[in-house]
C-alpha cells in the first residue's frame, strides 16, 4: 500500500468534518425525517475497506449512509465517488473541486472507457484500508421502489481492492421535497444488508468488463432485495 502526503491532508479533513457534524445531522435527520437505521449488527464487526452501495433517491443518501455509523465509527471518513461534471462547477470557488475534496468526495472521471483511469482515485483510498460509498445506477431513481441497473464500476472496485461489499437500501426518501421535509411528511430508513466478500462474488482471476458488470448485477439484486422486502411490509 504506498501513501502520499496528499492522502493524509484528504482524509484526515473529511473525518474531522464529519466527525463535527454527525451530532447536528443526527438532530435533523431524526426530527425531520424521523429516520431510522436497521441491520447496523450486520456490519458492526466490519472492517474496512469497505464498500457501501446503494440506491439513490435523494441528495441526502450521502448524508443517510455516514449518518448511519455510529459516532467515531472505526469506518469513518466516508469517502464518495462525485461525477466530474458535479465537481468541477462553473463559476463557484466554494462548491465543487477542493469542498467536495474536504467532505471526502472524490471525481469519477467519465467517457474515458475505463474503469481503472475513472476509478484510480477510490481504488487508491481502498487499498488504504478507507470506505467508500457507490450509488451505481449513475443517477437518481426514476420511480419509486424501482433500482436502474448498477454501472460495472463497483464491480471493479470489488474486483481489484478484494473490500467488504455492503448492500444499502434507503426508503421513503423518493423525490423528497423541501416541504416533506420542513413538514416531517417522510419516515426514513435506511437498512445495511449482510455484507458479501470479494471471494463471493468475484469468480475471475482475469476479470473483464463483463465479469465486472456480472459482479455489479449480482450486487443490484442483494440491494434490490432489500427495498422490496421494505416495501412490501408497507414502508
Amino acid at each position: 500500500m504506498k501513501w502520499r502526503l496528499s492522502d493524509v491532508w484528504w482524509t484526515v479533513i473529511p473525518w474531522i468534518l464529519q466527525t463535527l457534524v454527525w451530532i447536528p445531522t443526527q438532530i435533523l435527520l431524526r426530527f425531520f425525517l424521523h429516520f431510522r437505521v436497521e441491520g447496523y449488527e450486520r456490519i458492526k464487526h466490519v472492517r474496512g475497506p469497505v464498500i457501501f452501495v446503494s440506491n439513490h433517491t435523494s441528495y441526502w443518501d450521502p448524508i443517510m449512509v455516514a449518518a448511519a455509523l455510529p459516532f467515531f465509527s472505526r469506518l469513518y471518513p466516508m469517502m464518495y465517488i462525485v461525477r466530474e461534471r458535479d465537481y468541477y462547477t462553473p463559476g463557484k470557488k466554494f462548491i465543487g473541486g477542493s469542498s467536495f475534496k474536504m467532505w471526502g468526495a472524490h471525481v469519477a472521471h467519465g467517457g474515458l472507457r475505463n474503469y481503472e483511469r475513472s476509478l484510480k482515485n477510490h481504488l487508491h483510498l481502498l487499498n488504504q484500508g478507507r470506505s467508500v460509498c457507490m450509488f451505481p445506477e449513475g443517477s437518481m431513481s426514476k420511480e419509486k421502489g424501482v433500482i436502474q441497473p448498477f454501472k460495472g464500476g463497483v464491480g471493479y472496485l470489488a474486483h481489484h481492492s478484494k473490500a467488504t461489499i455492503v448492500p444499502v437500501s434507503i426508503t421513503d426518501m423518493f423525490q423528497v421535497t423541501a416541504k416533506d421535509f420542513f413538514s416531517r411528511k417522510r419516515h426514513a430508513k435506511l437498512t445495511f444488508g449482510e455484507p458479501l466478500s470479494c471471494a463471493g462474488v468475484c469468480i475471475s482471476a482475469s476479470p473483464t468488463v463483463e465479469d465486472y458488470k456480472r459482479v455489479a448485477s449480482v450486487i443490484h439484486q442483494k440491494v434490490e432485495e432489500l427495498l422490496k422486502r421494505k416495501y412490501n411490509n408497507h414502508i
